[in-house]
């Protein structure tokens, strides 16, 4: 398992990305879905990073010759923890970690956390899961 640096409380997203060991930016890099119109990267390697999360963002994506015809583009990002979902679009504009974005215009970026954004079972699930158990 990676660790990551200690971070400052007042270091923001980018400047945590900047300040990176090579190593760690490159394994971050490596989880960090990259193959356009749509990667969702690898969630278990970066959930291994100590010290970084998973975010998934969907953006629309044009090509600055041909703004009219944008495409609907989906990643996986593997950031720091200093990183939030309001920090994303600066992070795709950097093209830190995937540099193939430096050729589109992108707009209309949404970003979900699907770790923190899951919600605790509730008690229907109970409920199923013992209906289940009584007919097995």
């Amino acid at each position: 398992m990676t660790t990551l640096p200690e971070l400052t409380d007042k270091e923001s997203c980018l400047d945590s990305l900047r300040s990176l060991p090579p190593a760690i930016l490159a394994e971050m890099s490596l989880s960090t879905g990259k193959s356009l119109p749509r990667d969702a990267g690898k969630f278990v390697t970066c959930n291994g990073i100590s010290g970084a999360h998973y975010l998934l963002a969907t953006m629309m994506g044009a090509m600055p010759m041909a703004p009219q015809t944008a495409l609907k583009l989906g990643l996986g990002l593997c950031v720091p923890e200093a990183c939030g979902q309001n920090d994303v679009p600066a992070i795709l504009n950097s093209s830190a970690l995937i540099p193939d974005l430096r050729v589109l215009t992108i707009s209309n970026v949404h970003v979900s956390d699907p770790v923190k954004g899951l919600a605790a079972p509730g008690i229907r699930f109970g409920f199923a899961v013992a209906i289940v158990m009584i007919l097995v």
